[in-house]
């Protein structure tokens, strides 16, 4: 039904949502449990580390493959909050919807389905 990322950014599947008739609250409480479990998921992997300086850099975001993009556009999201000069997002194979009218200043996908498969 979406999908959060560092930083608080949120990204909502609106016909998800739609189709299993999640509410405001409940999905409310669904992206606090998850920004909770990713903080502690940052904490364990970066302990007292600071975040990589991304300001003027050219940052990929990585993806083993695309269906709705939410977890790309949130990661995206997550990473322009920093200032970045670029940001490419790299997958292995993506439905063509789902690659137009990306954020990011390049997409790279090695393989792009048509949108009718699954």
């Amino acid at each position: 039904m979406g999908a959060v990322a560092s930083g608080g950014a949120v990204v909502r599947n609106e016909t998800v949502i739609r189709r299993t008739g999640v509410t405001a609250a409940e999905f409310d409480r669904a992206v606090d449990a998850e920004l909770a479990v990713l903080e502690q998921a940052e904490q364990t992997y970066r302990g007292h580390r600071s975040p990589l300086d991304l300001t003027d850099r050219t940052v990929v975001v990585v993806d083993d493959g695309l269906a709705t993009g939410a977890s790309a556009r949130v990661a995206v999201q997550a990473v322009r909050l920093h200032k970045p000069a670029r940001v490419v997002v790299a997958v292995r194979s993506a439905r063509r919807r789902t690659c137009r009218g990306s954020e990011p200043t390049r997409f790279a996908a090695f393989m792009r389905r048509p949108d009718s498969a699954q």
